[in-house]
């Protein structure tokens, strides 16, 4: 049996599709550099470039907050370092907290993730239009085998349409000779019935007994 399409594999693999575009968008935009680099370039940078970027992705740390599990600090131990992240530093109200950095360059990454996956299915719906599935031609010749199906199958209902109707006026008219039979045999029943009451009553008058005047005796008292 020949078939259109894939079937369920298409909306199973529309689905994948889908899936691998923002998956890819995420990794994109929270495993790489892209996203704070361009943050930094557009946003930070007073000449749009990159220069002073590693300087602006760290933050500073006071060794003398150590904790003691750490250890205690030592007499050659620098009095600040640097670590990469988007933290405030040791002077802010919020220590160590996350700066409003980190914030622009979070924001930034969801904008890339929704901007990059319209993106790919803006130009994944233009692929599609541009190139369709079905060849016209093969289009052209799968509709016209449908409107010969349709043909064939409107031309074997009005056949068996046909028959059908031919054979219920055979019963209809069946039907009515078996009714007229009945008829003509009901009415001859119902003569012979009346004839045989009648013979029935006129049997049984004359066989009953006559009483004559004569075997009448009179007592007079």
């Amino acid at each position: 049996e020949r078939v259109e399409d894939i079937g369920a594999w298409y909306g199973i693999l529309k689905i994948i599709t889908y899936t691998a575009v923002v998956s890819n968008a995420f990794v994109i935009a929270y495993t790489s550099d892209f996203i704070p680099r361009m943050v930094y370039k557009y946003v930070y940078s007073p000449h749009f470039t990159l220069h002073g970027y590693i300087e602006h992705s760290l933050s500073v740390f006071n060794t003398s907050d150590y904790k003691e599990e750490w250890g205690t600090k030592g007499e050659n131990d620098p009095d600040t370092c640097l670590y990469r992240g988007y933290r405030n530093g040791p002077t802010d109200n919020e220590q160590y907290g996350l700066s409003p950095h980190y914030w622009h360059v979070f924001a930034a990454r969801l904008a890339f993730v929704v901007i990059f996956e319209h993106i790919v299915f803006v130009l994944t719906g233009i692929m599609q239009f541009i190139i369709p599935d079905i060849p016209v031609e093969v289009k052209t010749q799968i509709q016209r085998e449908q409107m010969l199906a349709k043909e064939a199958k409107y031309q074997h209902g009005l056949k068996k349409s046909r028959d059908t109707d031919y054979e219920e006026i055979l019963h209809v008219l069946r039907e009515q000779s078996n009714n007229s039979r009945q008829g003509v045999r009901g009415s001859w029943a119902r003569r012979l019935s009346r004839m045989s009451d009648g013979l029935d009553a006129h049997v049984e008058i004359s066989n009953r007994p006559r009483q004559s005047l004569e075997s009448t005796v009179w007592e007079v008292t």
